[in-house]
C-alpha cells in the first residue's frame, strides 16, 4: 500500500491525485457483494448533500442505518490522535514519528452520505516536517467492497515497519465517486496549491485492531442498507 517514506496510509490519496485513484490492498477480482476481510481542512469538512428519501429499515431486525452512521461517526471523532512511527527494515533512511486523527466526521442518514477530515504531521526532526490534510466525502451506494489490513504484514511491511503497529482501513469505490480535497496546513508541502478531485477511494488509520474492524464491520452493514456493494451477477 505505502512504497515511500511519505506514502503512509494517510498521505496515499495525496499521492494519487493525478490519476483519481487509490491503490486498492488486493488486486483479486471484487467479490458479488460488499467484501470485508478483518486484519490476521482547517475549513471543515466537505458539506453533506441531501436526499428526499431514506433507505429503508433492515427487514432481519438489525441496526437502523440511523444507529449505524451514529455509531461509525462517533468511532472517528472519538478515536484521537493515531501515533506512530515509521522505521526503515534495512537502515537507509531517518526514521519519521506520525502523528494522525480524524476530525468532525459527519453523516446524512437521509442521503446515504459521510464526511471526514483527516489530518497528519510527519517529522523527521530536522531534516523534514510536514502537516497536511484530506477531506472524503461519499455516499454508500457507491462503495463496492472494503478491507482491512495490519501495515506490519502487507507488502509495505518488506522496507518498513509501523511502531506501533497500524491498521488501514480501505473503502473501495468502482468509480471515481468519492469527494477528496487535499490541503496543505504548514511545513515543507508549503508551495503545494489545494487540490479538489474525485478519487476511487478512501483509507483510514486506527491503532487498535478491534476498533478498525468494528467500523469495517458498520461500514459494511451501511453500504448494504444503502444498496452498495458490486451488483455484477458473475
Amino acid at each position: 500500500m505505502r512504497k515511500t517514506l511519505l506514502c503512509t496510509a494517510f498521505t496515499l490519496a495525496s499521492a494519487m491525485i493525478a490519476t483519481g485513484t487509490l491503490h486498492a490492498q488486493h488486486a483479486a477480482a471484487p467479490p458479488p457483494r460488499p467484501d470485508y476481510t478483518p486484519a490476521p481542512e482547517r475549513s471543515g469538512s466537505l458539506p453533506l448533500q441531501q436526499a428526499v428519501e431514506p433507505p429503508p429499515r433492515p427487514d432481519d431486525g438489525g441496526p437502523s442505518l440511523e444507529v449505524t452512521l451514529k455509531f461509525i461517526v462517533d468511532k472517528l471523532n472519538n478515536q484521537g490522535q493515531v501515533n506512530y512511527s515509521i522505521h526503515h527494515r534495512d537502515g537507509s533512511g531517518d526514521d519519521s514519528t506520525v502523528s494522525y486523527q480524524i476530525v468532525r466526521a459527519e453523516a446524512n442518514p437521509q442521503s446515504c452520505m459521510i464526511s471526514f477530515r483527516a489530518e497528519q504531521t510527519m517529522d523527521q526532526g530536522t531534516r523534514y516536517e510536514t502537516s497536511d490534510s484530506h477531506s472524503f466525502r461519499f455516499d454508500f451506494r457507491d462503495i463496492e467492497k472494503l478491507d482491512v489490513a495490519d501495515t506490519n504484514t502487507d507488502s509495505y511491511a518488506s522496507r518498513y515497519v509501523d511502531i506501533p503497529t497500524t491498521y488501514l482501513l480501505t473503502l473501495h469505490a468502482e468509480k471515481p465517486a468519492v469527494d477528496h480535497e487535499y490541503q496543505c496546513l504548514q511545513g515543507a508541502c508549503k508551495g503545494i496549491p489545494p487540490v479538489q478531485n474525485k478519487i476511487k477511494g478512501a483509507v483510514l488509520t486506527f491503532d487498535s485492531e478491534d476498533v478498525a474492524n468494528r467500523v469495517a464491520k458498520a461500514m459494511l452493514h451501511a453500504v448494504e442498507l444503502c444498496g452498495g456493494g458490486n451488483h455484477d451477477p458473475f
